[in-house]
């Protein structure tokens, strides 16, 4: 159960995050794991803190955050993110 309300948030913190919509044909884009960190990290060191988590989208990111952040270092690294989005089109 944990493991499908973590998928679930991850796949909504994604789209929402990544979401873009062209105004004449509304297609999405594919979510770009650089482009959610480069739009994340605040600081400019390449990877998403806890902080900078919780400061954004309303903290959907810092709910999951210990999950995503693989190596418990404390960020989410492009690799981390990429995993994890990997993982949500594993299992739809």
């Amino acid at each position: 159960m944990k493991n499908k309300l973590l998928k679930t948030s991850v796949f909504i913190f994604l789209m929402t995050v990544t979401m873009s919509v062209n105004a004449q044909n509304r297609q999405q884009r594919q979510p770009n794991p650089e482009k959610i960190i480069e739009r994340l990290d605040t600081d400019g060191d390449g990877k998403i803190s806890l902080e900078e988590a919780k400061a954004s989208d309303k903290g959907r990111l810092a709910d999951n955050f210990d999950e995503m952040d693989t190596n418990s270092d404390g960020f989410i690294t492009v690799k981390e993110l990429k995993e994890a989005m990997g993982n949500r089109k594993k299992t739809n």
